[in-house]
């Protein structure tokens, strides 16, 4: 009895340790992107009447590297509409890949999706009402998280 106590309550610990080292992100608005993204020497662009019959996008910026490699940074109108927006590509992502492979993220503020298919990588991720799009060959993967993990997505 004394063992399955102790089982139970470090189980119990593991849980409740691993559930503190979930960060809670915020998102950046498009201005701290774009001065980040050309602060890394990647060149915007402001893409927001590609999206016209979306009204719920409000700003939409791409970045792009010199190798070619792009980065697509949109500001919607509400945290569910980044999340729908999400949604949506993660299922047409899922969709071409079957899903095999990928690793998922699901917070209480935010989530992200990526996965490499055939030679692509693909990232998405939303904080709040922000959402990050990047479906680039994957020799940049590396490039990628990289300038992802400093802009805290």
């Amino acid at each position: 009895m004394k063992k399955k106590t102790l089982l139970f309550g470090t189980l119990l610990l593991m849980i409740l340790m691993m559930s503190g080292c979930v960060e809670k992100k915020d998102a950046i608005t498009t201005e701290d992107f774009i001065s980040q993204a050309e602060g890394s020497g990647l060149k915007c662009s402001d893409i927001v009447k590609e999206y016209s019959d979306n009204p719920s996008i409000l700003k939409a910026t791409s970045a792009v590297d010199e190798k070619g490699w792009k980065v697509y940074f949109f500001t919607l109108d509400s945290d569910s509409s980044a999340k729908k927006m999400f949604e949506s590509n993660k299922k047409r992502i899922e969709k071409a890949s079957g899903g095999k492979g990928a690793t998922f993220v699901d917070t209480k503020n935010y989530e992200s999706y990526k996965i490499i298919v055939k030679d692509e990588y693909y990232y998405i991720c939303y904080i709040g009402d922000s959402f990050l799009n990047v479906h680039v060959d994957k020799k940049y993967e590396s490039d990628v998280k990289a300038f992802c993990d400093k802009i805290g997505y």
